[in-house]
């Protein structure tokens, strides 16, 4: 390994620590430099440093996507336990949704995936343990809905079978919580007074774009294959 190396692979680390970075796609290509650094001054391409630098990159794109996708649901994912109740900026459709090898589960829609395809009727047959803890979810649900209510005003569950069109989001979300598209544009306002007045924090706007991932479930999973309103 030459000399120095530990340099290169430490700087985004550096970075971090004084929150230097304005965006993910900043620290992401942070982390791409880390693996053109390993390929230079690594001994070849099949070398230790280089295969760990690919799967930290792998990670962090994951990682940054899932920040683009939503901020606010990543933070409070990896800062609470209770974060699927809370209400963000943009509120989430809540959906049905099912992950390869699970029944069908509450779920936040994060955006459209590939393979996202509406199903008839969410079948939550399940085990005893498996009942529990959707029984659990639901709950979780509820205080949610409670909390829509409470910032936005009023919330209506989707009629029976409504299938979920990730092109229409934005007009079914509307439709599931009436007043939310000028509860969004309350919350945009006020995060841009926010910035402006600190121009100094470098911290990562919460506003979701569009991404790949389809659903969240309040278990923390992502990228349902199946899903239809709540």
């Amino acid at each position: 390994m030459v000399k120095g190396y530990s340099n290169y692979v430490y700087n985004a680390a550096r970075e971090v620590e004084k929150r230097a970075f304005r965006c993910a796609e900043e620290f992401l290509n942070e982390t791409k430099w880390i693996l053109h650094n390993a390929l230079i001054l690594s001994s070849g391409s099949s070398s230790k440093e280089v295969f760990t630098a690919k799967a930290i990159l792998k990670v962090c794109r994951q990682e940054t996507n899932e920040i683009d996708t939503c901020a606010e649901c990543y933070l409070n994912a990896n800062t609470r336990t209770d974060w699927f109740v809370d209400v963000c900026s943009q509120p989430h459709l809540l959906l049905w949704a099912k992950l390869k090898g699970f029944p069908y589960w509450p779920a936040k829609a994060m955006g459209p995936g590939q393979g996202l395809s509406h199903v008839n009727d969410p079948n939550t047959q399940t085990g005893k343990r498996s009942a529990r803890e959707l029984a659990d979810c639901i709950k979780e649900v509820e205080v949610h809905i409670e909390k829509i209510k409470s910032k936005v005003g009023t919330f209506k569950y989707a009629k029976f079978k409504t299938p979920y069109e990730p092109m229409d989001e934005l007009q079914q979300l509307e439709m599931m919580i009436p007043g939310v598209t000028e509860y969004m544009k309350r919350q945009q306002a006020l995060a841009s007074t926010t910035e402006s007045g600190n121009d100094s924090d470098h911290s990562v706007s919460p506003h979701k774009k569009a991404s790949s991932t389809a659903a969240c479930t309040s278990g923390g999973s992502s990228g349902a294959s199946d899903a239809k309103q709540l």
